[in-house]
């Protein structure tokens, strides 16, 4: 069984951290790229309150026991650069 809360993991290059509002940046550049809302469930050119629920979905999904979404971070300034996913087997 998973945790409730998704863990933090710090490296001393890049840590792994929950997704937080502060990331819509890096949503909102995902959103614009033409593939990554194709194959992933980032919203297509998504707007602020579509951006707001990426990020909430992602929260829960430690909470709903699916997996961890992590946001990879700079682990000197914890601006998030990308996005790393583990899903969990129902079997």
């Amino acid at each position: 069984m998973l945790p409730v809360v998704s863990p933090r993991l710090s490296g001393a290059v890049v840590s792994l951290r929950p997704f937080q509002y502060g990331d819509e940046a890096l949503v909102a550049s995902a959103s614009a790229d033409p593939l990554i809302p194709l194959i992933t469930t980032v919203p297509a050119d998504g707007d602020p309150s579509e951006i707001r629920a990426f990020i909430d979905r992602q929260n829960r999904r430690t909470a709903e026991g699916i997996g961890y979404s992590f946001v990879i971070a700079d682990a000197r300034t914890e601006e998030g650069v990308g996005q790393i996913g583990l899903c969990v087997d129902a079997d």
